[in-house]
């Protein structure tokens, strides 16, 4: 029975941890949002061999994933010699979040620069456009609540996906269309604000 009992304890918790990696992944490629970096990363990478746009995909990822990773370990690090409440954190990231959904779904610019034609603009495709404010927030408030090991999981198949999808830009503008993309990234940004409002609401302790 003790072994029985002990199987039943190690399915339960570990169908708990897939879970959270399995939410922390969808949320970082929600955030991510790869689909609205699909357009710029075609812009940028115009007229360019197919090798060379497969590098490019791979120098934004890079970029996106070191500031990822530097916010995943240091975060807290950071708010603490910065003397900022986790709580005051939350709400701070919630509303730059929901700025963020703002810009997706209505499809405004609030701010910020567009990535140049210019291997300056792969690494602005890198951060803010997929590895911003958004990402840095998340990742820290991730680490926190699912914890440093799960958020990196995450935050690893979130950029492997990422990756894929911008060294096929070109495929998929192609076999898709303006139209569906654009769609999809909409429905990212409402996914994003939802997730933005309830961010908030923790930190108020609503």
């Amino acid at each position: 029975m003790d072994c029985v009992k002990k199987a039943v304890v190690v399915i339960v918790c570990g169908a708990s941890m897939l879970e959270e990696l399995l939410k922390a992944f969808i949320l970082l490629f929600i955030i991510m949002d790869p689909f609205a970096s699909l357009p710029v990363f075609i812009a940028v990478t115009k007229g360019l061999k197919k090798p060379k746009v497969f590098e490019a995909a791979q120098q934004a990822v890079v970029v996106a994933g070191v500031l990822l990773y530097a916010f995943l370990f240091f975060g807290s690090t950071i708010l603490s010699l910065f003397k900022v409440s986790f709580s005051s954190f939350q709400i701070a990231g919630g509303l730059v979040l929901l700025l963020m959904a703002v810009e997706i779904v209505l499809g405004i610019k609030l701010g910020g620069k567009r990535a140049s034609k210019s291997p300056a603009g792969i690494v602005i495709i890198g951060t803010p456009l997929l590895t911003g404010p958004g990402v840095i927030t998340t990742v820290t408030v991730l680490s926190n609540e699912a914890g440093v090991f799960t958020t990196a999981i995450a935050g690893f198949g979130a950029l492997v996906c990422t990756l894929v999808i911008l060294r096929n830009a070109n495929w998929l503008a192609e076999k898709l269309g303006e139209g569906p993309i654009e769609a999809l990234s909409k429905i990212m940004g409402l996914l994003l604000a939802a997730v933005a409002v309830q961010m908030i609401r923790t930190g108020l302790g609503l």
